[in-house]
């Protein structure tokens, strides 16, 4: 029979079993790899999925209505010793609020030893703060240490007042975060953490971010922050584009190894005779070797190689919504702000760390996923919704309530 005669040639069967594997990888990329934007298989429409924000939001719901109900006159505060002044700044948004959520869930689970190693404070940062619902919720000022604003006698006010006016937010909101710096320096806490008023915390938060603050060896000075929250667009290849990741000269590496190999090793083993032909090795060197290094790269970084949990100086990352700052760097980091006066506050903040070659960290797993579909900012829908970390919905509840007793045996108490 010709055709089955033709199938068993060596060149023929290498074909579909390249046809065969690869064929698998497509529909396995398609069916894990869709939420990663930096993948070939992401798929918006089933991308953000929200496992873990699910079940957290439960808790939040449930921790916000129990503080409704009773009154928290004696609830744990924070104080003058506590390691980190926890900032919140907010502002009425036109649609959903979210800072009541996350103010729960930065809440919710921390033990009585763990809610007095921080002070919390929101900042509400409309010039008129009573137009914020979150203002007269009374549960919110039991909760934290301190709900602020900026006074009307303050110099700075009528200057705020004009940029809420002419909704200059790239100016305010730069104003803002240096207020809340400095407000919060003024505590004296060894660490400040700047919250952005959408995101929500993951159980363990506060443990987890003590451990690896402890493993920043460096001294304070020559570190700017470290990042709790990190979205897998931020940490992908260079490129999503085909041939912008050096994909070819990977493949011309590849493919000068491969026919080197095929010729020498047949001269090394003289009873041999040549174990491939030419027509297979080309299909090898430029079929099969191209298609699966791109493959590599298109799948998307944060599914072939995730970040590896633990502390990483990382010079790369997106936005402001959860970085902790040593308290040594405060009064140059806000002298910069100050001086450039406008701009968006991350982007800034690292042009200030490679101005003065300061390290960045970033904690992986996150601690904090990024949930605002609406921006406070008047960037887009699509824009804010796609700051997300698809890394935080997997994050299983049962083993984080282990982790965060475990850990907090340990660094409170001295022993696991």
């Amino acid at each position: 029979m010709p055709l089955l005669n033709f199938t068993r040639t060596p060149l023929v069967r290498l074909l579909i079993a390249w046809v065969t594997i690869f064929t698998f990888l497509i529909i396995y990329g398609k069916a894990h790899f869709f939420r990663d934007p930096g993948s070939i298989f992401y798929d918006p429409n089933r991308a953000f999925v929200r496992h873990y924000t699910n079940f957290r939001m439960k808790q939040v719901a449930e921790f916000i209505h129990q503080h409704d109900q009773q009154k928290l006159a004696n609830a744990v505060k924070g104080s003058k010793r506590s390691s980190i002044c926890v900032h919140f700044a907010t502002t009425k948004r036109d649609e959903q609020q979210y800072v009541d959520d996350s103010i729960a869930s930065l809440l919710k689970g921390l033990l009585p030893e763990e809610r007095k190693d921080i002070y919390i404070s929101v900042f509400f940062v409309n010039t008129d703060p009573t137009v914020h619902p979150s203002y007269h919720m009374p549960w919110v000022r039991q909760a934290v240490d301190e709900v602020y604003s900026v006074p009307r006698d303050d110099k700075a006010f009528s200057r705020l007042q004009q940029l809420e006016r002419e909704g200059d937010f790239l100016t305010k909101g730069v104003a803002d975060y240096v207020h809340g710096l400095q407000h919060c320096y003024g505590k004296g806490t060894p660490f400040i953490l700047m919250l952005e008023d959408d995101i929500l915390a993951a159980d363990g938060w506060l443990v987890k971010t003590r451990e690896s603050l402890a493993k920043i060896r460096k001294d304070p000075y020559d570190w700017i922050y470290l990042r709790l929250f990190n979205q897998e667009r931020s940490i992908g290849w260079a490129s999503i584009k085909i041939g912008e990741n050096n994909e070819f000269k990977i493949c011309l590496g590849i493919g000068v190894v491969i026919l080197f190999l095929a010729r020498v090793l047949p001269l090394w083993m003289l009873s041999t005779p040549a174990f491939i032909s030419n027509a297979s090795l080309a299909v090898i060197c430029i079929l099969i070797v191209p298609s699966f290094v791109i493959y590599f790269f298109q799948a998307g970084k944060a599914n072939i190689i995730p970040p590896r949990p633990g502390v990483f100086a990382q010079n790369f990352g997106c936005c402001s919504q959860a970085l902790v700052f040593p308290r040594e760097q405060i009064p140059g980091l806000t002298e910069f702000l100050t001086a450039k006066d406008h701009g968006q506050v991350d982007l800034l903040i690292d042009g200030y760390a490679r101005e003065k070659h300061l390290t960045r960290f970033s904690l992986y797993p996150i601690q904090v996923q990024h949930v605002g579909l609406r921006s406070a900012r008047n960037t887009t829908a699509d824009e804010a919704r796609s700051t997300w970390s698809m890394a935080f919905e997997d994050k299983d509840p049962v083993k984080l309530d282990f982790e965060h007793h475990q850990l907090a045996q340990s660094i409170y108490h001295g022993s696991r």
